[in-house]
C-alpha cells in the first residue's frame, strides 16, 4: 500500500494492518466473514458453559448477510446498496461494534 493511499482498507483483522488503519484518510474496516468464522468458533467452545455472548453476535451477523441479499436480489447499484446498509444495518453494526469493544481489548482503537 502506498504513503498517499487514502480510502478504505479492509482485512482480516491481522494486526499489521492496524498501522494502516491509523493513516490520515483511510478507514479501516473488518472483514464479516473473518468474524463470523471466529465467532462460530467461539460459540462452539462456549455453548456448554451456557454463554449466549457470540450466538447473539452471530445472529446479528446473520441479519447483516440478510440486508445484503435483499440487495443483490433487487440488483442495486452501490449507492442504493450504501443507502439499503445506512436504513437498515446501521443498528446491528453498532451493536457488533460495541460487543466487539467489550470482548476484544485491542479493538479498543476502534470504540
Amino acid at each position: 500500500m502506498t504513503e498517499d493511499f487514502k480510502s478504505y482498507s479492509q482485512s482480516d483483522g491481522y494486526s499489521g494492518y492496524d498501522a494502516v488503519g491509523k493513516r490520515d484518510g483511510v478507514v479501516h474496516d473488518g472483514c464479516v466473514a473473518h468474524a463470523r468464522r471466529k465467532l462460530d468458533d467461539e460459540a462452539m467452545k462456549a455453548q456448554p458453559r451456557g454463554d449466549r455472548g457470540a450466538a447473539k453476535r452471530l445472529s446479528r451477523i446473520q441479519r447483516i448477510y440478510r440486508i445484503e441479499k435483499v440487495a443483490r436480489e433487487a440488483k442495486l447499484t452501490a449507492e442504493q446498496r450504501k443507502q439499503l446498509r445506512g436504513e437498515q444495518a446501521a443498528d446491528v453494526e453498532r451493536a457488533l461494534r460495541m460487543a466487539r469493544c467489550k470482548t476484544q481489548p485491542r479493538a479498543a482503537a476502534d470504540c
